[in-house]
């Protein structure tokens, strides 16, 4: 009983140690496949539950995402609920001014990635493994607007 339950125990932990191993191997496996930007301003009730919300779905199937909040000049305790989430330092935080600054931000975000696909793709690899990289490279971004109800309610249940 004792020699089964070791060898139980041993074969998880080589089982974790390859999973680090292979994750350290291959940084684009931990690469975002999706990159949720949540436009705020004075929603400090629905910014921390669309955040605990993306990231426990996001937990929860397996999705490494990537969020970044974008304010608008809350005047409430928006911004500081958010801080107070980012415990790990991972989740971007841009303020502007107005929503004219907010969309030119969110212009600029897209144009990058688009950049940085097409690049990849203008590597000199085989067709079908630049096919499988820009599969995997190319980061869904989806814009929350927490002021509008649809925004919140069908991104937050549909898209995860």
């Amino acid at each position: 009983m004792v020699e089964f339950t070791l060898l139980v125990i041993g074969s998880y932990l080589i089982s974790a140690v390859l999973v680090h191993a292979v994750y350290h191997w291959f940084p684009r496996l931990r690469e975002p496949s999706r990159h949720y930007v949540l436009v705020t301003r004075n929603n400090e009730q629905q910014a921390e539950y669309a955040l605990r919300a993306i990231t426990w779905l996001s937990k929860l199937r397996g999705i490494y995402t990537r969020i970044t909040v974008v304010d608008e000049s809350s005047e409430d305790q928006t911004i500081p609920i958010i801080e107070r989430l980012d415990r790990d330092g991972s989740m971007g935080v841009v303020r502007s001014r107005n929503w004219l600054e907010t969309e030119v931000w969110l212009n600029h975000m897209k144009q990058q990635v688009r950049t940085a696909c097409d690049r990849d793709e203008r590597n000199d690899w085989s067709a079908e493994d630049r096919h499988r990289s820009s599969g995997d490279r190319r980061e869904k971004i989806t814009v929350i607007y927490m002021n509008r109800l649809d925004d919140r309610l069908t991104t937050l249940l549909l898209d995860l």
